[in-house]
């Protein structure tokens, strides 16, 4: 197996390295995600009562928790809609490379690389909505923020069995 260099004359990573770094980033992020949630449920609400400057006595005014969910809510939608779109796109650019490979070893690695990026990517959508409803309940205190960071663990959780979905990658790029 050679090894592929880029026009700038740096090495590239072959799909053994890719497929051994993919995982470990998604357990990361996976990692930090499920931290901030499980803080945010040990010590949410921590919206303070009283603003900066009045009297203890005086309340301040309640967090617009409805716009807040509606904001969840559509960024969530937004984000999985483009963790698909973007998959959708994986294939086609995956193609392109698989066509212009000069050798299999080539191609392959190059579809490997195509298959990080585009899991980078997804990983970053699927967890901004997850980090927003884990920041919503240690605002709020609100359970229904819990919603986004379980649904973000799942779809985190789909992304990790790197080496099969590349092979399926592979079968698809060479129809």
């Amino acid at each position: 197996m050679g090894v592929t260099i880029d026009s700038s004359g740096k090495k590239l990573p072959n799909a053994a390295e890719t497929l051994r770094i993919t995982p470990l980033m998604i357990i990361a992020l996976m990692t930090g995600l499920t931290v901030l949630t499980c803080v945010a449920l040990a010590m949410g609400p921590i919206s303070p009562t009283t603003t900066p400057g009045s009297s203890p006595g005086a309340a301040k005014p309640p967090l617009p928790e409805t716009a807040l969910y509606v904001f969840l809510g559509a960024l969530g939608v937004g984000c999985v809609l483009a963790y698909f779109v973007q998959s959708g796109m994986c294939v086609k650019k995956s193609k392109e490379l698989w066509n212009a490979r000069t050798s299999d070893d080539e191609g392959h690695d190059a579809v490997a690389r195509a298959l990080m990026t585009t899991t980078i990517l997804k990983a970053a959508l699927v967890e901004g909505p997850g980090l927003f409803g884990a920041v919503l309940i240690l605002l709020t205190g609100s359970l229904i923020g819990l919603a986004a960071p379980i649904v973000a663990l799942l779809l985190l959780a789909v992304m990790l069995p790197a080496r099969s979905r590349l092979e399926s990658l592979m079968a698809e790029c060479k129809m």
